[in-house]
């Protein structure tokens, strides 16, 4: 290699090593708060109850009393666990990218199996983001009309999601070529 494409690996061996320690931060935090959502979401809720009432002179008294509502749906916490995984799965695969960088593995294999990785958990995502937004729709007996409108406004973050799974997608097709026209051509040489 000549000076200026060691230059260049070893500023995406630097940069890499920063991006992969702030990434352990986010997985760390992440989980963290995934597991704290996760207890509040199994713990009973409190909230109050008010009754109007008339002393029949004209008089209203109102009455205000704690009760506890019901603790979550298995849909609610299957949502919570289902979106928790694949946002930690998807965190993991990005720290995994920058370790695999930091180490001076750019076009290799692992490199291109693991944006693979990514790009799929971005994609089950989006199909994750779908399904949020239609399970409750369709148990309520929604029609199709009712279905696109719902879609149309809560589906912009499952839009975002596909969109980039299909970019990283194509990136890590067009790297995996690439690296075979690489070795095609240190095979030749």
């Amino acid at each position: 290699m000549n000076n200026q494409t060691q230059s260049a690996v070893k500023r995406i061996r630097n940069v890499s090593r920063t991006l992969q320690s702030i990434f352990a931060i986010f997985i760390v935090v992440f989980v963290v708060v995934a597991i704290w959502g996760a207890v509040a979401t199994l713990l009973p809720v409190k909230g109050m109850e008010r009754h109007i009432s008339s002393d029949g002179h004209g008089e209203e008294i109102v009455t205000i009393k704690e009760i506890y509502i019901s603790g979550p749906s298995i849909f609610g916490i299957l949502t919570y666990v289902v979106g928790s995984f694949l946002g930690t799965w998807g965190l993991w695969c990005i720290y995994r990218l920058f370790s695999f960088f930091s180490k001076g593995d750019i076009f290799t294999k692992r490199t291109v199996a693991q944006l693979k990785h990514l790009g799929r958990v971005l994609l089950l995502y989006a199909l994750f983001q779908v399904w949020v937004n239609l399970f409750p729709l369709l148990k309520l007996g929604m029609g199709i009309y009712d279905v696109f409108i719902s879609l149309a406004q809560d589906g912009l973050p499952a839009l975002i999601f596909l969109i980039l799974g299909l970019m990283i997608a194509t990136m890590s097709w067009v790297m995996e070529e690439g690296r075979k026209l690489r070795e095609d051509y240190e095979l030749t040489v």
